[in-house]
Formats: C-alpha cells, sequence, structure tokens
C-alpha cells in the first residue's frame, strides 16, 4: 500500500468519525428539543454504522 492510499484512507475514516460525531449532536438536539427518541435513534444508529465503518477500514 503506498502513502498516497494510506493517507486517502485515513482521510476517509477521519471523515467518518466527523460525521458520526455531527449525527450523535443532531440525535442529542432531538432528545433535548422535544424527546422525539425515533428521530434520536435513527442519528445513532446511523452514527454506529459510521463508526463500524471506521473499525473496518482501520483493520484493513
Amino acid at each position: 500500500m503506498s502513502a498516497e492510499e494510506v493517507r486517502r484512507d485515513v482521510g476517509a475514516a477521519v471523515n467518518l468519525l466527523y460525521a458520526s460525531v455531527i449525527e450523535l449532536l443532531v440525535a442529542a438536539y432531538y432528545l433535548s428539543l422535544d424527546g422525539d427518541r425515533h428521530a434520536a435513534r435513527a442519528f445513532v444508529a446511523s452514527a454506529l454504522e459510521s463508526l463500524k465503518q471506521v473499525l473496518e477500514m482501520l483493520r484493513a
């Protein structure tokens, strides 16, 4: 694996981590807004899926 490929993969992993954090913040906002648990669960599930992808990328 070349240095450029590693740099690209790490950049993709970091982007997924940022997306996960944003999704968790949105979930917290929905919960604080009016206790909308359905919306919050959807964002948390999406964040967890993104984190799972990051772990898979780091294992490769």
